[in-house]
């Protein structure tokens, strides 16, 4: 928790100290107020005077009492108000630190901590640590100033009265101790089971259409309630400690109050009728100030309650922080060539998997050259292209870009010489121009650059028809366009940035195949320097390709082209005969 307040910068620290002046003298004016009561009650007392001088002397005394109230409360308004400024201007660093992080990190440190673990440390970890470090601030403060300032104003009162607020003290400290050491093991727990119901939330919802089609609503709702019911139990274990808290400060003040009236009836009782009346008086002034300091508590019960868990969000937030990205940046690279890629004796072991899910894979491709790979499902095309872009690394062999291992790439470097559109066409809100041109700004305005990309990708035919051309609005994942219209779009995006590799993975799965076909003959007519490397399902789709990779189980069982694989690759022939008709298959 210290570790991250470190990181607040000096203006959110300026605020705090005056804030922490504004405490000060909240406390200031909240301790003149038993001194004017004090007055008052001597006023009242006094019998030298006449009704009317007493009566004028307590109304003269009406003034100060409301200005030290109307003092006590914009002392208070300005503290937190500044605070609360101070720390939410911490919480933006500490978002953007964490924000800043994910986006270094792997595929494989995203794939150990998940998505929506992640999403929860950006938003509610971070809540839980603005609500401790609000209350922690006026602790920090008030507790000190109070105790030390209210002490010595309670110190010349009598001794009885001061046992009263040790025991209370003490007492309260033991019922701390007990909450401190009982709730924190069961609020580590209660973060892990809030990310696991996070996560089927997300899952759930993603997939609503496909759990109504397959009647799945009644599974699902008993998956989620088992989810639910253990977090549930979780909360309550981490909630019964902390209800002590609140109780346990009730009972401390309990007991010092009566103990102070009975202490105090009893010394009246054998006083002298003339000294009575100070005394008591002294009683009604010691009682505010004793209030005053037991109110400490109520700041000390509201951080005790919210640490457990902003500990353990803290905590989860540092693990991202420290954590080493799994792909690191290389130390520089000067390319020897343009537009290769090559493949030595590739293999890839995912963490906690005992044996490799891609083995031994080789093959090259040069410049300008159309690299297609097919296979079944799951049989690692897509973690090939994972390799290249170095969202994994190799445990074995070295992957070359260009001629040189893209280790010794740095990510940015290599990233902007490889252009992807990935299986699932992902799209930003926005507009159609900011999505094509995304990761190449400098174009947003050239409408005859992004008209060029469109085209290309065959986008132009569905965007010339929409009134807002290249300026109609995208909603949140561009739900408001089909599939294949996603997908044009992200063909787009790929080929509008300029690089010297084109990835398409899978791609043109999603368009029928007229499109298909159009947009291949336009890929090539306009970028043919150019290397492309296109992960297909459809043997249609790869036929022109220069050279053709055939995966099956992790490994490449096939290298060539279209003819030549149909008489030497077993597994290609049977793809190639269960989409082609036999007048398309060549004898």
């Amino acid at each position: 928790m210290l570790k991250l307040l470190k990181m607040m910068r000096r203006s959110g620290v300026a605020l705090l100290i005056i804030a922490a002046v504004f405490v000060v003298l909240q406390i200031y004016f909240d301790l003149q107020i038993p001194v004017y009561m004090q007055r008052i009650l001597m006023i009242a007392q006094n019998t030298e005077a006449s009704k009317d001088a007493n009566k004028a002397a307590m109304i003269a005394q009406i003034p100060g009492t409301v200005l030290v109230l109307i003092g006590s409360f914009l002392s208070a308004a300005a503290s937190i108000i500044l605070s609360a400024r101070a720390i939410s201007s911490f919480l933006v660093v500490i978002r953007k630190r964490v924000f800043d992080k994910v986006q270094g990190l792997s595929t494989e440190n995203i794939d150990s901590i998940t998505v929506t673990s992640l999403v929860n440390r950006c938003t509610s970890d971070l809540l839980n640590i603005q609500a401790v470090a609000v209350c922690l601030f006026q602790a920090v403060v008030k507790v000190p100033v109070i105790f030390i300032w209210a002490s010595i104003r309670i110190s010349q009162f009598s001794v009885t009265w001061i046992f009263a607020i040790v025991i209370s003290f003490v007492l309260y400290a033991i019922i701390i101790a007990i909450v401190l050491i009982k709730a924190t093991p069961h609020t580590k727990k209660l973060q892990k089971l809030t990310d696991k119901i996070s996560m089927l939330i997300m899952q759930k919802l993603s997939g609503l259409d496909v759990i109504r089609a397959y009647n799945a609503q009644k599974s699902t709702n008993q998956t989620f309630q088992e989810a639910n019911e253990e977090l549930n139990d979780a909360e309550k274990k981490s909630q019964f400690p902390n209800a002590l808290l609140v109780p346990g400060a009730i009972l401390s003040m309990s007991i010092m109050y009566p103990y102070i009236y009975l202490v105090g009836a009893f010394a009246l009782n054998g006083m002298a009728l003339a000294r009575r009346p100070e005394y008591l008086s002294a009683m009604l002034t010691f009682t505010p100030y004793a209030f005053l300091l037991m109110s400490t508590f109520s700041l000390m019960v509201q951080v005790l309650i919210l640490y457990p868990r902003a500990r353990v969000s803290a905590g989860r937030i540092h693990e991202v922080l420290n954590l080493e990205p799994a792909v690191r940046d290389g130390s520089g690279a000067a390319p020897k060539e343009e537009g290769t890629v090559l493949f030595r004796h590739v293999s890839l072991t995912f963490p906690g998997a005992k044996e490799p899910f891609i083995r031994d894979l080789n093959f090259a491709c040069g410049k300008g050259d159309t690299v297609a790979v097919i296979g079944p499902t799951g049989c690692g095309k897509t973690t090939l292209i994972n390799l290249l872009m170095r969202f994994y690394d190799a445990t074995e062999g070295e992957v070359f870009l260009d001629g040189v291992n893209v280790r010794d790439y740095p990510l940015s470097q290599l990233r902007q010489r490889i252009s992807l559109t990935q299986q699932k066409a992902v799209l930003f809100t926005g507009t159609v121009a900011s999505n094509v041109v995304y990761g190449c700004e400098d174009r947003r305005n050239d409408a005859d650059y992004i008209r060029a990309a469109g085209y290309a990708s065959g986008a132009e035919e569905f965007v010339s028809r929409i009134p807002e051309a290249y300026e109609a609005p995208v909603s949140r994942g561009g739900s408001n366009f089909s599939g294949g219209q996603r997908q044009r779009i992200s063909i787009a995006r790929t080929v509008a940035k300029p690089a010297e590799i084109l990835i398409f993975d899978d791609s043109f799965s999603a368009l029928d195949f007229k499109t298909d076909r159009t947009v291949r003959d336009r890929l090539n007519e306009r970028y043919p320097d150019q290397t492309k490397i296109i992960v297909a399902q459809r043997i249609g789709t790869i036929l022109d390709a220069d050279q053709i990779l055939v995966m099956e189980n992790g490994q490449i069982v096939g290298k060539g082209t279209h003819r030549e694989l149909l008489s030497s690759c077993r597994t290609y022939r049977e793809i190639a005969e269960s989409q082609l008709t036999e007048e398309e298959l060549p004898r």
